[in-house]
């Protein structure tokens, strides 16, 4: 292009990585507290609203520590659920849209605050987006 700032070419091209790179995605999660008697079920329930965003994830929050990773999904009917969890937690993911942590029997030691993510990228990827 013949007269133009090499800079402000760039510039531009820059602006339109960054349109192409970066989309939203909203995660919504359901009954943001809940109280359970220890011995009872609880279902944690996450809905995501891109297509793309194959990649979900349930963190754990106790009081006073960093949030621990539970299990992840990499799409519909897929899970990789961390073996801390293994035995009382399940996970169903129906579609690349939902996903739904079931704890079969609650203890006092579940008491938490548990986040969901979702993500473009896997595990070994990039850091989910909040």
């Amino acid at each position: 292009m013949e007269g133009r700032d090499p800079e402000e070419e760039s510039t531009v091209v820059s602006d339109v990585q960054q349109m192409v790179c970066c989309s939203m995605v909203k995660v919504e999660q359901y009954e943001t507290l809940r109280i359970v008697k220890s011995g009872d079920k609880l279902e944690l329930r996450c809905k995501q609203d891109q297509n793309d965003y194959l990649s979900m994830y349930w963190y754990q929050q106790k009081p006073g520590q960093g949030l621990k990773l539970m299990v992840y999904s990499t799409g519909a009917n897929a899970e990789d659920m961390e073996a801390d969890y293994k035995q009382r937690w399940s996970l169903k993911r129906p579609t690349v849209y939902e996903s739904n942590l079931t704890l079969a029997v609650s203890a006092r030691e579940d008491g938490a605050v548990y986040f969901c993510a979702a993500s473009m990228h896997s595990r070994r990827g990039l850091s989910p987006g909040w």
